[in-house]
């Protein structure tokens, strides 16, 4: 009743006009009315009634749920419509828009939820039956505040019993599973900037580095010594998921200056360049940078093996693998290490050039600061706002070896120096292949091209010179 004397006069107009127009924007209303009389009395009346029609949700804290309940009453159908679809459990093959299937018609039901100024939600719960069966399925709900609070769940719970009712009279809830987040969609992470790859080519150390900036934040578990897990793995972990929970997007960067200067957030995820899936996700975050890292192409493979510990796949048997070979029992795959192409296929998801940057290991190990400044310039940090620890650390420190160092490294670069020439050969093609096109993506990043691309030694000499360093060490 205190609800229906607050906006009694102002609420039924709105929900007219809505039907009448069939639009799921407020009307005029009291705004519209004509002023014929010449007390100052009306005048300020109209005039109170138009600022509660323009605004009423500051002056209806109380009556959330009863303007919600009518608002979806009144438009029950717009609601109906966008009621069921499955907002999880992608398959890892899905081909990504090619035909229509769950996460089209997800992001369909999304979109035109947020048009109509709605709030998409997500409902998670099993049925009771002898086989448990879950169910993850979106919603749209008028929205008059953006908190969630207990009459909005209150709201949740009724229409999921209305629909579900309706749609599958003979399946019973239990109420107990019942799991409700409001979703978002990716485009909505409040980051700027993501290392993508190429993993074990230096992305913890470049994403510590890039954390010293005054003006860059990596977000990163604090435990995870790779310095990943951004936004709890945010983007590892919802793979299989079309749209996420919003709450996995309230972090906000700690990183504050005299002049409140726009602190530029980011994170590391090397693994999302090599998967379908993966570009997918960073071609819908259209406003974000993306950096990948790659090094020398021997020593990155030397990394794969010895990190994984896998003795067994030292050079002798990696040469002996077929060409066709896609993931050896080795723990990768050689085609993971060809950057050019994935690049291309981000190019082709609608990523602009602009957006990305290669850039390569010697670089950074021969320039230091000079080249971290020239990638912070790219990820939008004003020129000249490196502190002194950034300078000083990225002129003083090499990049380290993040990770486990295998004391197997002297015996990895050995075997290879003794390789028969035809075995040699073998992996010489696999670098070809691998770094075919670095060149022209390195300069078309405004990057140098180092010696190593420009004038490659001899895999067989360089697996020697290592080998002798390492027993020299």
């Amino acid at each position: 009743m205190a609800c229906t004397e607050t906006f009694a006069d102002l609420a039924l107009p709105r929900l007219m006009e809505w039907r009448g127009k069939g639009s799921h924007h407020p009307g005029a209303g009291p705004c519209m009315a004509l002023i014929n009389s010449e007390t100052v009395e009306t005048f300020e009346n109209l005039e109170d009634k138009c600022r509660h029609h323009l605004h009423f949700h500051f002056f209806l804290s109380d009556c959330y749920a009863v303007v919600d309940l009518w608002r979806l009453m009144s438009d029950s159908t717009f609601y109906k419509e966008l009621f069921g679809a499955q907002v999880r459990s992608l398959p890892m093959d899905w081909p990504g828009g090619t035909q229509p299937g769950a996460a089209q018609v997800a992001l369909w039901h999304y979109r035109k939820c947020k048009a109509g100024h709605g709030m998409y939600i997500g409902v998670y719960f099993n049925a009771i039956a002898e086989d448990a069966v879950g169910y993850e399925l979106g919603m749209c709900l008028p929205s008059m505040s953006t908190h969630w609070h207990l009459a909005r769940e209150q709201l949740v719970r009724w229409w999921l019993a209305f629909q579900m009712g309706t749609l599958h009279p003979e399946l019973e809830i239990d109420a107990g599973s019942l799991k409700i987040a409001e979703l978002a969609h990716r485009s909505e992470v409040p980051v700027d900037w993501a290392i993508i790859g190429l993993g074990r080519s230096g992305t913890s150390s470049l994403a510590a580095w890039l954390d010293t900036h005054p003006q860059l934040e990596l977000f990163r578990d604090k435990t995870d010594s790779f310095n990943e897990g951004a936004f709890h793995y945010l983007f590892r972990r919802t793979n299989l998921e079309h749209l996420v929970r919003r709450d996995s997007l309230s972090q906000n960067p700690a990183k504050t200056g005299r002049r409140k200067r726009r602190i530029l957030a980011g994170f590391k995820e090397p693994h999302l360049l090599q998967q379908e899936r993966g570009r997918l996700i960073l071609a819908e975050m259209q406003h974000v940078k993306l950096l990948v890292i790659v090094k020398n192409w021997a020593d990155w493979l030397k990394s794969h093996v010895l990190f994984a510990g896998a003795t067994n796949c030292f050079p002798r048997t990696l040469a002996e693998l077929p060409d066709d070979s896609e993931v050896t029992s080795c723990g990768f795959s050689f085609e993971s290490g060809h950057v050019v192409p994935k690049m291309q296929d981000l190019e082709s998801k609608g990523v602009a050039v602009y957006q990305m940057k290669l850039v390569h290991l010697d670089t950074l190990m021969e320039e230091g600061e000079a080249a971290l400044q020239r990638i912070a310039a790219f990820l939008g940090a004003r020129a000249g706002a490196a502190n002194r620890s950034f300078q000083e650390r990225a002129a003083a420190v090499p990049l380290p070896q993040q990770g486990n160092v295998s004391t197997n490294e002297a015996a990895f670069w050995k075997e290879w120096c003794e390789l028969p020439q035809d075995m040699a050969l073998k992996l010489e093609r696999r670098r070809e292949a691998a770094t075919a096109g670095l060149a022209e993506i390195l300069l078309r990043s405004l990057e140098p091209v180092p010696a190593s691309l420009l004038r490659p030694e001899p895999l067989k000499d360089y697996a020697c010179k290592r080998a002798l360093d390492r027993k020299a060490r």
